[in-house]
């Protein structure tokens, strides 16, 4: 609501010397009605715990999810989403928290016991950010 016209203001940004680097984290709001979390549970997307219901993490925004950028059809999905972000205009993406990072946790991160459901055998979690970063060189090629 703040910035109603991102794509003004990261001109107005630029041309004043600025460079615009957008910090996007991969754990989405959990709230009905944003269109991201929507699409998000519209097309499965989500990590999932043992019990097939998505893992939920507290991070900035609260109670959020996270996308299994192990599927192809997620990081399809996601890289849409950034083309239409980066359409705004920016110089760099820093990608944030992709440990993935969770506040509410000893480990301060999700739990090992999550379901990434990759499309082939990868390794566990430690390719959530590996997964997270190779995304965004898609829609910026």
């Amino acid at each position: 609501e703040r910035f109603r016209d991102p794509k003004s203001l990261a001109e107005g940004l630029h041309s004043s010397g600025f460079k615009r680097i957008w910090m996007l984290d991969p754990g989405i709001k959990q709230e009905n009605g944003y269109f991201v979390y929507d699409s998000g549970t519209e097309n499965d997307v989500w990590v999932q715990k043992e019990d097939e219901t998505p893992f939920v993490g507290d991070v900035w925004l609260g109670p959020c999810v996270f996308p299994d950028y192990t599927q192809s059809k997620v990081r399809a999905w996601w890289a849409n989403l950034v083309k239409d972000f980066v359409s705004n205009g920016v110089d760099g993406i820093w990608n944030d928290m992709n440990e993935p990072a969770i506040f509410k946790s000893v480990t301060k991160t999700t739990p090992e016991s999550n379901v990434h459901r990759g499309d082939s055998e990868l390794g566990g979690c430690q390719n959530y950010s590996f997964y997270h970063n190779v995304i965004f060189f898609c829609p910026l090629l």
